[in-house]
């Protein structure tokens, strides 16, 4: 039997081109000068060079003189004054491909990732298709590759194609390479399926990214249901749509010892609830997206149609919630929730 080349499987490795080093992107040897350098490790930035050679980072800090020499001068980089830090991850972002290559698609995002300094980007399964197979995730992983730009990971899905009834193969998407199980915004049909689902996924200790949220109490709502909502004559929806579902989850969570994460946490109450559940032992961490520590209802006063949003946003003493429950460490990720539309 022929013996597969390094780097053509396209799980063994998840962002360089499938054909191998490409002259002047990957295999080059690169030396990145006089930068600041921000190192999660340290305890302030300081100056110093990278060296990069096989798409890795060889060396950080000082770089001796015998490396630098060897590196051509057509590929020494000044960056004085410059900010270097390790590449940024969004855990939360759609691009769009499989299903709706109109609006944008793996190679257009990842592009664009890149120029932002976010190098890896989580694809929740929300795709067409429905991201519950591994091979779903195996066709976005070689289209990443393809591309050859930020690294594409997969989410995929908790049920079969997202309809809430049906329990996916959720450790078979595991083992083909889908970092995390998620249903996105499906909620699911009953609680005892989700208690299940729970169990699973702590059987296999995978890790879950779950959005709580009750359909019936904000269906047909675009907007949070308070003052602003009501001057304007919006369907609102209630912070008790996120509390509620988020309610049950914890409770399930302290009979079944699985690993959950709160996708995008909008409400100071929610805050309060998921810091009592930490402080518990539970094993359930949160993350909020980047629009709501920045923006409020008060945004949607005019009708800007980009300020409707899913969670919504809520009040300031919500976004001072999301923002203390952030420094606190209750609150570990921020996501873009990226969405292209056209």
């Amino acid at each position: 039997m022929k013996q597969t080349p390094a780097n053509l499987g396209i799980d063994q490795d998840p962002v360089r081109h499938p054909e191998g080093c490409r002259p002047g992107m990957d295999c080059d040897t690169w030396l990145i000068e006089n930068a600041t350098l921000i190192n999660p490790n340290d305890d302030k930035p300081r100056n110093g060079s990278v060296l990069l050679a096989d798409g890795k980072i060889q060396a950080v800090g000082e770089i001796n003189d015998h490396d630098c020499a060897a590196v051509p001068p057509e590929h020494r980089l000044d960056a004085e004054g410059l900010w270097l830090m390790p590449g940024i991850v969004d855990s939360w972002a759609r691009l769009r491909e499989p299903g709706l290559e109109h609006k944008a698609n793996i190679a257009t995002e990842s592009a664009a990732a890149v120029c932002g300094g976010i190098t890896t980007l989580c694809m929740p399964p929300d795709t067409d298709p429905i991201l519950d197979t591994v091979a779903v995730a195996r066709f976005i992983k070689r289209r990443a590759q393809l591309a050859g730009r930020a690294r594409v990971v997969c989410i995929g899905a908790m049920t079969q194609q997202l309809d809430g009834e049906l329990l996916s193969e959720m450790a078979a998407l595991a083992e083909g390479g889908c970092v995390a199980i998620s249903n996105a915004q499906t909620p699911f049909a009953n609680l005892n399926l989700l208690r299940r689902a729970l169990a699973y996924a702590a059987t296999f200790d995978l890790q879950l990214v779950l959005e709580p949220t009750d359909p019936s109490l904000s269906a047909r709502g675009c907007a949070h249901e308070g003052m602003v909502a009501t001057r304007l004559g919006l369907p609102g929806i209630p912070v008790s749509a996120e509390t509620a579902p988020l309610a049950q989850l914890i409770a399930l969570l302290q009979e079944v010892d699985a690993r959950v994460h709160i996708n995008q946490v909008s409400s100071a109450a929610a805050v309060d609830m998921l810091r009592h559940a930490q402080n518990q032992g539970l094993k359930i961490t949160a993350g909020v997206s980047i629009h709501h520590l920045w923006l409020t209802d008060m945004d949607t006063d005019a009708l800007n149609p980009n300020t409707h949003v899913i969670p919504p946003l809520r009040t300031e003493r919500d976004r001072a919630a999301l923002r203390q429950g952030l420094a606190d460490g209750v609150l570990s990720v921020i996501i873009s929730d990226h969405q292209p539309h056209e």
